[in-house]
This record gives C-alpha cells, sequence and structure tokens, in this order.
C-alpha cells in the first residue's frame, strides 16, 4: 500500500496527464479512435437501450472515489446497523425518488429523445448525491473531484464542506479501472453522469450498487493510496471548485432532500417498494408479515395515502417553452459516436 507526504504526489505517481488542453490523444492506440483530452458529455446507449450522457473524459479508463481518512468504504445505507433505521432510510429515499419523477424538468427529459432514443434519468444516482441513505456507493471519473472529497470535510454547523487544516490520520484516494467493472457487473456499476439536476454532471458521477456485505476497499480490483493531508493543498483544492459551489451549485432539490430526510408518512406502495429494495441490499432483512409490521412500528413509520412532499411551495421553473428550451440547449453540447467501444 503506497503513502506519500500529500496529495500532489500522487498524480506524477498514476501518470495522470493535464486534460482540457485541447489536444487530440488516441487512448485505444496509433489504430483507434482519435479524441479530445478535453472533458464533455458524450451520449452512450445504456443496456436498456436509453440514452445516458457521461460526464467527463469521452474515454475514462479510471474512476476515483476520495475519503479524508480510511474509514470502511460502504454505501451509506450499510452504516445504518438497525433494521429499523434501514427501513426509514429505504422509504424516504423512495419518497424523495418518487417527487424527482414529479420535477417538471426531470419530467420533461425522461420524455424526450436523442437520436431517437429516450433519455434515461436515474433518480437513483439522483437521491444519492442529494445526501439520502443509499445502496449507491459513488465514485467520479475526475481526479480533482476525488481530491476535494479527500482533503474536504462536510461541516455540519456551517452545512458546507471546509478544508482540512491538521489530521491525525491519512487522506485516502481509491483508483479502480471503471470498464473493467462494468464488465464484471454490469448492472450494478452504473455512469451516473448528466442528469436534469445539476449535481452528477458537476462531479463526474458514476456509482455502484452495493450489498449489505461489500467494502469497496476490500475489492481485489481496487487500488489504495494513503498521504498525508496537508494545509495548503487542501486550501487550493477547495479554492479550485469555488470552495465546493462548482460541485454543490444551488439547487432547490437540496432543500426538498432536507424535507425527506425527515418524513415518517409515506404511502403503502412506497413502504413495500422499501422493503423490496432492502431484500435486494440484504438477503438477510426480514420477510414475515407480522415482524415487519413490528419493525415498522419500532421505526415511527406511518401509512398515509397521499405523497406528503410537492413541488408547489418552491420556486422553480415550470413553463414548458421555458425548459424545452433549456433542454434543447444541453443536449446541443453533447458529443457521440455511431460506434462500440470493444
Amino acid at each position: 500500500m503506497k503513502r506519500f507526504k500529500t496529495l500532489d504526489e500522487l498524480r506524477p505517481y498514476l501518470q495522470l496527464p493535464t486534460i482540457n488542453t485541447g489536444r487530440t490523444v488516441t487512448p485505444l492506440g496509433p489504430s483507434g479512435p482519435v479524441m479530445t483530452d478535453m472533458e464533455q458529455l458524450t451520449a452512450m446507449t445504456d443496456e436498456n437501450g436509453f440514452i445516458i450522457f457521461q460526464s467527463g473524459l469521452e474515454l475514462a479508463p479510471f474512476a476515483y472515489r476520495g475519503q479524508t481518512e480510511d474509514w470502511p468504504c460502504v454505501p451509506t445505507l450499510a452504516r445504518k446497523e438497525k433494521i429499523e433505521d434501514r427501513l426509514l432510510a429505504a422509504c424516504q429515499n423512495i419518497a424523495f425518488q418518487d417527487i424527482l419523477s414529479e420535477h417538471p424538468y426531470v419530467v420533461i427529459t425522461k420524455n424526450s429523445t436523442f437520436t431517437e432514443r429516450l433519455l434515461y434519468v436515474d433518480v437513483s444516482g439522483l437521491a444519492q448525491h442529494y445526501g439520502l441513505a443509499t445502496d449507491m456507493l459513488d465514485l467520479t471519473l475526475n481526479f480533482d473531484v476525488a481530491s476535494f472529497f479527500a482533503t474536504c470535510r462536510w461541516n455540519d454547523e456551517s452545512r458546507s464542506f471546509i478544508p482540512i487544516n491538521k489530521a491525525k490520520k491519512l487522506g485516502v484516494v481509491y483508483r479502480v479501472m471503471f470498464p473493467l467493472l462494468v464488465d464484471q457487473i454490469p448492472k450494478r456499476a452504473t455512469t451516473v453522469g448528466w442528469q436534469p439536476l445539476p449535481r452528477p454532471e458537476q462531479q463526474r458521477a458514476v456509482g455502484i450498487l452495493m450489498r449489505a456485505q461489500d467494502d469497496f476497499a476490500k475489492w481485489p480490483q481496487v487500488q489504495m493510496i494513503r498521504f498525508r493531508q496537508s494545509k495548503e493543498v487542501s486550501l487550493r483544492i477547495f479554492n479550485l471548485f469555488d470552495k465546493g459551489e462548482i460541485l454543490f451549485p444551488p439547487d432547490v432539490a437540496a432543500d426538498m432532500a432536507d424535507e425527506a430526510k425527515k418524513l415518517k408518512y409515506f404511502t403503502p406502495t412506497q413502504i413495500e417498494r422499501a422493503w423490496k429494495a432492502l431484500e435486494i441490499f440484504d438477503p438477510l432483512t426480514p420477510s414475515g408479515m407480522e415482524q415487519r409490521q413490528s419493525i415498522e412500528k419500532s421505526a415511527e413509520i406511518y401509512t398515509c395515502h397521499e405523497l406528503k412532499l410537492s413541488w408547489d411551495s418552491y420556486n422553480i421553473e415550470k413553463d414548458h417553452d421555458k425548459l424545452m428550451a433549456q433542454l434543447q440547449s444541453e443536449l446541443s453540447e453533447v458529443k457521440y459516436r455511431r460506434a462500440c467501444y470493444l
């Protein structure tokens, strides 16, 4: 396991080239397709025939994850040990996904096409990027983005990220060949990329749907690199992303996520979907009706027959023509090839 004095020493060790210079490159060799080193939105077709937009380099060989220290590399849902806490979190996640699906821009996006194929909206990936406890572990295709999360920590009081000044424990960057994971676990390694709401695109997001016993850091495909925290390096990276504003632009969906995290009332369908999600996440999830009812009562989960979340009180654009114009403007920036990578 490699250790470095500062995060700055990782870049030459990993042989990371400078990007976004406009240079042409041939990452697949001299006889392969010619690309640029510019980050962009690249249209791809998923296994179900929907269009997804990868954010970052067209062909990014590695995905990264940064952490301020070496703690278990598990999804937020796995950090909840009690079944009551997991169930409540799963219900809140489902409720947030449902209200995201009703966002006017999300609705328009889901019903729009690119190269005659429907666009895919990953509401599960969106929920992950708004702080809901989910079964997804988020990674990024951009080393600098991972560096931000490796050198800046969340502060509950200020509700923002702050750079690390001093730390006794070493910071960590994980690296994995993401195309390899896509081949090995195709339905669990997912490109989140561009979504109708901004966070995933800015974070060049990809993700892995995890299981209860999974620890990403222990997977044989994953390389783990430790480094000593540096006040100067942390501050520079913090400012590189405009104190986090670039990765977390102002967005009313963040306020909606805060509402979702406080919910106790859910429809019967939402509760049922939450149980099914937990069954996939952990095969040891209780299945008996009486036991589940007891868990719901203990978790203070209550049944309602109308959705508790609504966009009505939020100042969001609802004009169809304006939203369509916004979508077409974003789609005009998308690059694509009528080919596949082998």
